[in-house]
């Protein structure tokens, strides 16, 4: 190997080093958290939560979550919560809070009248 042949693969190769850094430098962040989920109280006080940030008691059994970021196109899960130690009989249903992007709407109902009901209640949201 000639001393031109040594400049020109050095050559090479430094160019190749600039290449990756400068790939690895172009590439996007991750997108921002989304989702979290929120422990709420009968009267709609955000008990504890990870990415929440309000929770409203809006009327009778019904509650809205809010997060830091859009949860439109998550899921959402919940549960009632007892007391501790205790079950509580209700029903709850949640779905996208309209017009609010970054909120949860929850309802939570009586187990024999089916009519709303005030209960504490445990919201995740995945996306």
């Amino acid at each position: 190997m000639n001393s031109r042949s040594l400049i020109l693969t050095a050559a090479g190769f430094a160019a190749s080093i600039i290449f990756i850094a400068t790939d690895v430098a172009a590439q996007t962040p991750p997108p921002a958290q989304t989702g979290g989920w929120a422990v709420v109280g009968k009267g709609g006080k955000l008990v504890r939560n990870s990415n929440a940030i309000a929770a409203k008691h809006l009327s009778t059994g019904k509650y809205e979550v809010d997060f830091a970021n859009g949860v439109a196109t998550c899921a959402y899960t919940a549960t009632v919560a007892g007391q501790t130690g205790l079950p509580a009989p209700a029903h709850i249903v949640v779905a996208h809070a309209k017009g609010v992007p970054n909120g949860v709407t929850v309802g939570t109902f009586d187990t024999v009248t089916l009519l709303p009901s005030d209960n504490r209640f445990m919201l995740n949201v995945s996306c």
